[in-house]
């Protein structure tokens, strides 16, 4: 396997061939309609989300890295928003042929999504134990005093202080930080197919997002990530695959192969060198 690939959906196939796609999105557009004119936000990208990877894209804003995302779970504001073509494969399923109803159930019970802001990704009325303990007790089926105790030991374990209290408070009284540590455990802890990550850690401090960083990198392992960042050392440090998306119209340029096992250090060369690669391809000019 090299460290640096041209970007073409059969290329990443060919290098990881014994992996069956569990999502894989084919020749995606994705337009806005406003009184300016047409943005043509996605405009024919083709990736591959193969089980058990956590896969980056990359890019500058308003590359449409999120809109990408958010059009696999038809969460784009329409209007003014509008999927014009493509094809989104999931489970053997093109979700762009699935009606509301289905698509709100694929949401709920097969892919979830955190989004930059944690206060979306839960519930206001209720407790960060209520939230963490319901899919402890659905999943685990534990009674709920043992899985009082287990959320509480997760609050540790992503180093919310004071997890004994905090079990108790709402999302509001938490600060931005230990609001997006509950929203990913809350989010792990559905055990879905696919986890969806919208640019989870940007509104967050260095240290915060550093130290989260390495916490998501653990507690995603062996899980299927869909990960949307502009930070290129973010999606070094996490992801098994990095795509590149340049500026409109949107289309991936290149797929990066970052060697070893995430979470990654800048301490190894060949990790700094394709680094540089990636900001090196980010800034350069269009031809």
């Amino acid at each position: 396997m090299t460290a640096f690939q041209e970007g073409n959906r059969h290329v990443v196939e060919c290098i990881d061939g014994m992996r069956k796609p569990l999502l894989e999105i084919k020749n995606l557009k994705t337009y806005f309609y406003t009184d300016e004119g047409i943005s043509k936000a996605v405009d024919g990208v083709d990736l591959v989300l193969n089980r058990g990877e956590i896969l980056g894209i990359i890019g500058e804003s308003g590359s449409g890295k999120s809109v990408t995302a958010l059009s696999i779970i038809r969460l784009v504001a329409s209007p003014p928003g509008k999927i014009i073509s493509g094809e989104i494969w999931f489970e053997g399923d093109n979700l762009l042929e699935k009606s509301a109803d289905e698509i709100r159930r694929i949401r709920g019970n097969e892919i979830s999504i955190i989004f930059q802001e944690p206060m979306t990704s839960l519930n206001p009325v209720l407790t960060i134990g209520d939230q963490i303990m319901e899919n402890i007790i659905t999943h685990q089926k534990l009674n709920k005093p043992r899985a009082r105790r287990q959320a509480i030991e997760m609050l540790k374990l992503v180093g919310i202080p004071s997890p004994q209290k905090r079990i108790d408070e709402y999302p509001h009284q938490l600060s931005g930080g230990m609001r997006q540590r509950a929203a990913l455990l809350r989010t792990l802890m559905e055990e879905r197919p696919v986890i969806l990550m919208d640019e989870p850690f940007s509104a967050l401090d260095a240290l915060t997002r550093l130290k989260l960083q390495n916490l998501a990198a653990r507690l995603v392992r062996g899980a299927t990530v869909l990960l949307v960042t502009h930070d290129p050392w973010e999606a070094l440090r996490i992801g098994h695959r990095i795509y590149i998306m340049k500026e409109r119209p949107v289309r991936l340029s290149r797929v990066f192969l970052p060697p070893g096992t995430p979470p990654r250090t800048p301490d190894r060369e060949e990790i700094a060198a394709m680094y540089a690669q990636l900001l090196a391809h980010l800034v350069e000019k269009r031809n």
